[in-house]
């Protein structure tokens, strides 16, 4: 999957007092899949390796592991250790259960371990992304493809479609490429990205986009190409584009340009808020390290000044290059309504943390240039550094969350480097 890679330490819960919510080491999991979801018939398992961590102190560890199987092929599986004794009132029969199976050729679809405050499932028995089983259903994929017009009646091969899982994040979403064979001799293949979200987002994000497009920003992103609202997952078209690592920012002055044209836009009355602010549980995260706990943190994030579309998650590899030469804004999940300081402040926190420099002008410096070159006025220096100030915050807490390697380290120059900002 394409989430970036990251070593973990998992020994971040202990040490700050919540041991019993370290995640199973990867010897562990494996033997915990070849116990309670490898199936009989299944090829062996022979590896496994971490793809994503999230830690919610005092609630839960959720870990996905890449299963690697004896005949070539990979398959992620998903655990998640409870604190609160939620573990125990997860017996439930979602919706669409019955297509689990035949969906799950390798691994039973879940296992629920009370002994161990642990559950163990594949992305499809997601119990929060409950769409997943109608989207991986052939049949009922290709009857939405056929709605949409995307393909004509009867012209799907549904055996020979094909899925691709490229990103996924427990209970929050799922990305997709579809592959579909047609019988139509000028278009024998089609291929489609689909996103699985919790069915109200889902709404709300169709529902941004649309505003978006109506307020004339529709060449800023990919058409939605179907919906279905009720299960919770959106198809797009798939795109030959040219994309761009988490910490590449060769590309900043083409993404102030397109960030520009973004802002250009007023939000329309109703727009959701991009959520801003800082976490509440960055005590509990940092409660391992004294010193660092007791470093001073940056203020939250400005009142907002004016309201524009926001991406809301303006990060380096969510700008991505068309083949024709268009630039295209990816992953709208969390498009809304907010300053424009917002977005620049995302990005001006990966450039810091990535180079470990608090330069806010060579962070900022392509970026605001591009901005600029198709009219854009950008906030005041102030404002950024302030808005960048609370993100490197943010950074300070989610590099504990992800139990990343050196997580005391990082977060300590995040914070010191919040401060500089807000003393330059």
């Amino acid at each position: 999957m394409a989430l970036r890679e990251r070593e973990r330490d998992l020994d971040l819960p202990a040490r700050a007092g919540e041991a019993r919510l370290r995640p199973p080491a990867v010897e562990e999991l494996c033997a915990l899949v070849r116990a309670h979801l490898l199936r009989p018939e299944a090829p062996a398992l022979v590896s496994a390796r971490w793809d994503y961590a999230r830690w919610k102190p005092g609630v839960s560890i959720t870990s996905v592991f890449m299963l690697s199987f004896a005949d070539g092929s990979e398959e992620p599986v998903v655990a998640k250790r409870y604190v609160d004794g939620k573990d125990r009132t997860l017996t439930f029969k979602p919706r669409n259960e019955e297509n689990l199976e035949e969906l799950c050729p390798r691994l039973k679809p879940r296992a629920l371990l009370a002994e161990q405050a642990l559950s163990l499932w594949v992305p499809a028995a997601d119990r929060v992304l409950r769409g997943l089983p109608v989207l991986l259903d052939k049949k009922k994929l290709g009857e939405l493809v056929v709605r949409s017009a995307l393909a004509p009646a009867g012209s799907i091969k549904k055996r020979k479609s094909e899925y691709t899982l490229l990103r996924y994040k427990p209970e929050r979403r799922a990305v997709y490429r579809i592959d579909l064979r047609l019988r139509t001799e000028e278009r024998p293949k089609l291929a489609l990205a689909a996103r699985a979200l919790p069915p109200p987002e889902a709404a709300r994000v169709v529902a941004a986009r649309t505003a978006l497009a109506q307020a004339g920003g529709g060449e800023l992103v990919p058409p939605i190409a179907g919906t279905n609202l009720r299960q919770g997952f959106l198809l797009e078209p798939w795109l030959a584009l040219e994309s761009f690592a988490p910490d590449s920012f060769t590309h900043a002055h083409e993404a102030g340009a397109q960030l520009a044209r973004l802002h250009a836009l007023a939000a329309p009355a109703g727009l959701r808020k991009v959520a801003t602010g800082i976490p509440g549980d960055l005590d509990e995260l940092f409660a391992g390290d004294a010193a660092l706990a007791q470093l001073p943190r940056a203020k939250a994030h400005p009142a907002p000044e004016r309201l524009v579309f926001l991406h809301g998650d303006f990060h380096p590899d969510q700008v991505v290059k068309h083949a024709d030469g268009r630039w295209l804004l990816m992953d709208l999940d969390v498009l809304g309504a907010g300053d424009p300081a917002f977005d620049f402040a995302c990005w001006a926190a990966d450039w810091i943390v990535e180079h470990e420099r608090a330069d806010l002008e060579r962070a900022l410096g392509p970026l605001l240039e591009g901005y600029r070159s198709t009219g854009g006025t950008p906030p005041s220096a102030a404002r950024l550094a302030a808005f960048t100030a609370a993100e490197l915050v943010n950074r300070a807490g989610s590099t504990f969350r992800r139990l990343e390697k050196g997580a005391n380290e990082k977060a300590r120059f995040a914070l010191e480097a919040a401060q500089d900002l807000g003393r330059a």
